[in-house]
């Protein structure tokens, strides 16, 4: 499935209008929730719906059959998620927010998952709370020299002339559900850990099949 299939598989299932980022306010982790608020979130915009229930269904919606004998599947993760690609990227946001107490994702038109030290960006954000620009800085050359990246409109940023700039492609959305505020850096549980749990639980399910199976038949109980 491609990445815009994706997409309109996400919004299929919200059933109801996306709500202005501005409006709402960000998905903040580490605050009190309740069944009422995870709700609400599943269904205010596409990336609260994949952090909050999406990525379950993806992850358990197949790869579980043993089909004949010797022809079963042992795949890690669902077609779906395969084709997202977005596990190492998932990943490397855990390592970040559990170092820094705060990790943002941003995800660019071409179905790219990045994630990035919150210390490190800058955005813009239209009336309508959508985000239109984005600006990375890190560092290169032993730490000697910054270079600017940036995605979308690029007149709204104050981008240093004398700096390294790199055009990054289109900015299609930014996962501001996981962007820790600085007040609740370091509390509460991150959304990201349960989402290894899901995909972990799976591979060891799914491990597990092939084991048994071996087992059994080489006569092993």
């Amino acid at each position: 499935m491609a990445f815009t299939g994706i997409r309109q598989w996400l919004r299929a299932r919200l059933e109801t209008k996306n709500y202005s980022k501005t409006d709402q306010g960000s998905f903040r982790i580490g605050h009190s929730y309740s069944d009422a608020l995870i709700e609400a979130v599943s269904r205010r915009d596409e990336a609260g719906y994949f952090y909050s229930t999406g990525i379950v269904g993806m992850a358990f919606k197949d790869g579980f059959s043993i089909v004949d004998g010797e022809g079963m599947r042992v795949d890690a993760l669902s077609d779906e998620l395969e084709k997202l690609n977005w596990l190492e990227s998932i990943i490397r946001g855990v390592v970040l927010e559990r170092k820094d107490g705060a990790v943002t994702f941003v995800l660019f038109d071409e179905g790219h998952l990045m994630p990035f030290r919150k210390s490190n960006v800058q955005f813009r954000i239209d009336a309508f709370g959508d985000f239109t620009a984005f600006k990375l800085k890190e560092k290169i050359g032993g730490g000697n020299t910054d270079i600017y990246h940036y995605a979308g409109d690029v007149e709204q940023l104050d981008l240093p002339v004398e700096q390294v700039v790199e055009d990054i492609g289109d900015l299609d959305d930014v996962f501001h559900e996981v962007l820790r505020p600085d007040e609740y850096r370091y509390q509460g549980i991150s959304v990201l850990e349960p989402i290894l749990d899901v995909l972990n639980t799976r591979r060891i399910i799914i491990g597990a099949i092939g084991i048994h199976a071996t087992r059994k038949a080489a006569g092993l109980r």
